[in-house]
Formats: structure tokens, C-alpha cells, sequence
């Protein structure tokens, strides 16, 4: 789990931004990753798969356990609503 967190955090730097915008954008990240870390493996996966790496629901059928690209749209969907759920306070 450290690993996967590291990698989503280190992304995107960039040493361009001043100290306040660096550590708004690191608290947004902390952020994201708890609520991340709230899905299930597969969820996140999914989830990732799709907004960051712009995969198909069929391409993520094949490296789940989900045999239906339906089932894999609505866990996309459920995730959707549980992060939006979860970063809601902190975005209003």
C-alpha cells in the first residue's frame, strides 16, 4: 500500500511552485490518498485504471475478478460516489 501511495504522490511534482502552493497541493494529495486507501483493491484499481490511465471497462474486466464490464461500471460508479463522499468537506 506504501508503495502505491508513493507512486501516486510522486506523479506529479513539480518544483516550480512556491512552498504555500506545494503545500496545498501535498494536502490535497494526503487527502486523496486516504480516501483511495478507503476502496477495495480491486475498487481502486478500477477507479485508477480508468481516470489515470484511461482504461476501457472491458480491459478492466480482464485484470479483475469481475467477469462483466457491467460490474465493472458500477464499481467505478460506487467508488465515484464513496471519494466524492469522503473529499466533500474538504472541497466545499
Amino acid at each position: 500500500r506504501r508503495q502505491r501511495q508513493m507512486c501516486i504522490r510522486d506523479r506529479y511534482n513539480d518544483n516550480s511552485l512556491n512552498p504555500l502552493e506545494m503545500t496545498l497541493i501535498n494536502e490535497v494529495r494526503e487527502y486523496l490518498c486516504r480516501a483511495l486507501s478507503k476502496l477495495s483493491e480491486d475498487d481502486r484499481h478500477i477507479f485508477l485504471g480508468i481516470v489515470i490511465h484511461g482504461k476501457s471497462l472491458l480491459e478492466l474486466t480482464k485484470e479483475t475478478r469481475y467477469k462483466s464490464h457491467k460490474t465493472v461500471k458500477s464499481h467505478f460508479e460506487m467508488s465515484k460516489k464513496l471519494l466524492r463522499e469522503e473529499l466533500k468537506s474538504y472541497f466545499d
